[in-house]
């Protein structure tokens, strides 16, 4: 896939787009000579990439979100380091997931790292007990990058 995004929009978001486009990296090099560059997002999953660029540049957010998809942009906005763009439309999209999740343990442990991340007490709070509850054995963090402090 070939996408565009304004070098000024990602720059001003994100400190990790900064210093691909601004620092020593090979992307700068290819934006200078070339006016564009091309990076892989081979780990990313195309949608909340898409995603996170439309709302980088100020888009509406797209409404009615399901948790994965919620969660691998909260994946993105925290590699990118650009939560703040996110806060308030993340908690739009939990919002509107709480009314339609699937009671399991994994999909409690995506939206407790969701409110993690977000610093949302109220929603975390909520989504711990229901991880404790619906939790089977030992409570893990399905893959998502929890700090210690939350499943320690």
């Amino acid at each position: 896939y070939l996408l565009q995004a304004s070098e000024k929009h990602l720059v001003l978001s994100s400190p990790v787009f900064k210093q691909m486009l601004c620092g020593l990296w090979k992307e700068t090099t290819a934006l200078a000579t070339e006016g564009f560059i091309k990076f892989e997002i081979k780990n990313w999953n195309l949608q909340p990439f898409l995603i996170l660029l439309q709302v980088l540049h100020g888009r509406p957010a797209p409404k009615g979100l399901d948790v994965d998809t919620i969660t691998d942009v909260a994946l993105l906005a925290d590699y990118y380091q650009c939560l703040e763009d996110f806060r308030r439309c993340m908690r739009g999209w939990l919002r509107e997931a709480k009314r339609t999740l699937h009671p399991s343990h994994e999909t409690y442990t995506k939206c407790l790292w969701v409110s993690w991340i977000l610093r949302s007490a109220i929603n975390f709070k909520d989504f711990g007990n229901l991880v404790v509850y619906f939790a089977e054995d030992l409570i893990e963090g399905e893959g998502l990058p929890f700090h210690p402090v939350v499943l320690g």
